[in-house]
């Protein structure tokens, strides 16, 4: 079995995104979250941040105008989010944890969660398909392989692409753990305290068990869905989450979707139970201590398990953030495990500076002549098929 790991980061789901329909990155996340400001949640949330007082770059025309009363002039607003200097979204998550911030359910953390899972939401599935699933069908197309994805983006459209393009593949087991839990149905504009019941899903859910692709998350996904711990209690990555299986919303037919509600409480009805409030779990990547949830834990270990068996590797569209000490800890101590090195290296991304690719040297332990590098973005890589 020759064995094909993948490192995939936002630059992938930028590289897809449509007109009108525009898909952040770290650096402009709060300019392409004005875009949206129509969405009520998502104009909440940059004015929470506002004041909080989180960003790096003072705005005083940004700041005026949140302080008034809501909604602020929306047009306005947006002019004031897009002349900012660029900040990055892990930054900002990262400061909306810290001492400024209200630790409630419906603190500046939570808004900022609730906005992400908006704008990608009013995203959807507006993306452009053809290049993605052009390189997927051409990965699975070769015999006696296996792939494992490891994804950096909270977004589902790489989940999807690969449902799509791969039918053995499905959401209760095609993401390293078992899910057990899943819900069809969404939370009722009307009632904010109550939803719907979830069961334990069919096999046409569930990967075959043989499955050679899996995708592993270890920074989350907006459609895993984690009941909160009662009372509240802050931790390291927002409010803590139980150690309880993931609850995933799917369409009837079993395809992933994302959870569009936006209610402050989002409560869903577990068998023989009753109406339990659960958060989206995304974790900012960071230098904090990373999350003790066991199933992250067991993500966590596959990845390192992946890297140490790989045959090959791509990156695609991951910029190796610095703050991210984690993720560049697990790599370097799976690669430092391997018995032999990896056959092949393959990078793609747009425009990265020799720095970049410098440091993927040193993470893989590679020679930088060994590298297969496509520097001119994923649309064009893909085209080379």
């Amino acid at each position: 079995m020759y064995r094909i790991a993948y490192f995939i980061g936002a630059g992938l789901t930028k590289s897809l995104q449509t007109s009108g329909s525009p898909v952040p990155m770290m650096w402009d996340f709060v300019p392409t979250m004005a875009h949206y400001l129509q969405n009520d949640a998502i104009l909440a949330a940059m004015v929470e941040l506002e004041r909080a007082d989180l960003f790096e770059w003072k705005s005083a025309e940004a700041e005026r105008l949140a302080g008034e009363e809501f909604p602020p002039d929306r047009a306005a607003f947006k002019r004031a989010l897009e002349n900012r200097p660029a900040e990055s979204i892990e930054d900002l998550l990262e400061r909306s944890l810290g001492p400024t911030a209200n630790f409630s359910a419906q603190g500046t953390h939570q808004r900022f969660k609730y906005a992400i899972n908006q704008l990608f939401c009013m995203v959807g599935w507006k993306i452009s398909w053809a290049p993605l699933e052009r390189f997927l069908q051409n990965q699975f197309r070769k015999p006696d392989t296996e792939h494992t994805f490891i994804s950096f983006n909270y977004d589902l459209v790489l989940d999807h692409a690969v449902q799509r393009c791969f039918v053995d593949w499905g959401p209760a087991t095609g993401y390293g753990m078992e899910i057990p839990f899943y819900v069809t149905d969404d939370l009722p504009v009307t009632e904010k305290h109550a939803g719907p019941a979830v069961s334990v899903p069919a096999t046409r859910f569930a990967a075959a068990p043989t499955s050679p692709v899996r995708i592993l998350k270890p920074h989350g996904s907006l459609n895993w869905l984690v009941p909160y711990g009662t009372p509240y209690e802050q931790s390291p990555e927002g409010l803590r989450l139980l150690d309880h299986p993931v609850i995933i919303p799917i369409t009837p037919e079993g395809e992933i979707r994302y959870w569009p509600s936006s209610h402050t409480f989002q409560a869903i009805t577990l068998p023989r139970g009753l109406p339990t409030d659960i958060g989206i779990c995304i974790l900012p990547p960071s230098s904090a201590k990373r999350s003790e949830l066991p199933f992250l834990k067991l993500i966590r270990n596959s990845e390192m398990d992946t890297l140490a068996d790989a045959d090959e590797v791509f990156v695609i569209g991951w910029s190796i953030p610095e703050t991210d000490l984690d993720q560049f800890s697990l790599i370097k101590t799976a690669v430092e495990s391997r018995s032999k090195p990896l056959k092949r290296i393959t990078i793609v991304n747009r425009g990265a500076p020799t720095a970049y690719f410098k440091r993927l040297t040193a993470l893989f332990g590679s020679d930088p002549n060994s590298l297969h590098v496509y520097n001119a973005g994923f649309t064009q890589f893909a085209s080379t098929l």
